[in-house]
């Protein structure tokens, strides 16, 4: 249901940083990777 569909956001830019080797989450990175596999699924 679009609410105010005539409404668009239009392009924006996001970016994650985190750690790498050993300091680094498998968590964080999980949330990474879905929210990147949901915005290629959505056109991003």
């Amino acid at each position: 249901m679009h609410v105010l569909p005539e409404w668009d956001l239009g392009s924006v830019d996001i970016h994650a940083v985190s750690t790498n080797g050993r300091a680094a989450k498998l968590s964080a990175r999980a949330i990474v990777d879905d929210v990147a596999e949901v915005l290629v699924r959505l056109g991003g």
